[in-house]
């Protein structure tokens, strides 16, 4: 990027930038997304709650940062073995770990960093005979089709207004 920029070239991150690099960029907040998210579940009175996020992602970092907030506001506890790491090489392996599960057990609610996650565990716990909302609830994050169809509740990602923003600033 720092090539780039001393070329001259106009440049926008987009959904995330890097503090380091002074960058133009346009982004959701995505800590305000992790409490949002978490938030909701503890209005819906889930007080164990676990979280699954890519340890390679800034956004991801920060989605959990939202959420650790939350749960630390309510008062509800923020424990490590029910936090789950995954990189786009391991996800699936990751939703198969006996950690995961142990965590399943012990919690009652999951806010995954994105609808594409959240609608693959819910496709683990169908093979368990987990009821997606009745047994365990699960959130995610970008109200993306297939979001719509299924038991996942999601929080909207303004895409498409990201987009537009980021090439009127180019």
């Amino acid at each position: 990027y720092q090539s780039l920029s001393t070329k001259g070239l106009p440049m926008v991150f987009v959904d995330s930038y890097y503090p380091e690099f002074p960058g133009t960029y346009v982004a959701v907040d995505d800590e305000a997304i992790g409490i949002t998210a978490t938030n909701h579940l503890i209005s819906m009175g889930h007080k164990n709650i676990m979280g699954i996020f890519p340890h390679e992602d800034r956004q991801g970092h920060l989605r959990y940062k939202g959420y650790a907030e939350a749960l630390v506001a309510a008062g509800l506890p923020l424990k490590d073995e029910y936090i789950h790491w995954y990189s786009k090489e391991n996800v699936e392996e990751e939703l198969t770990r006996a950690s995961l599960w142990k965590s399943i057990k012990e919690c009652s609610a999951a806010f995954c960093f994105n609808d594409s996650l959240a609608l693959m565990l819910i496709d683990q716990l169908k093979h368990k005979d987990i009821l997606v909302p009745e047994d365990f609830s699960v959130i995610g994050v970008d109200n993306i089709f297939m979001a719509k169809r299924s038991e996942l509740t999601s929080i909207v990602h303004p895409g498409k207004e990201l987009g537009k923003a980021a090439a009127e600033l180019l």
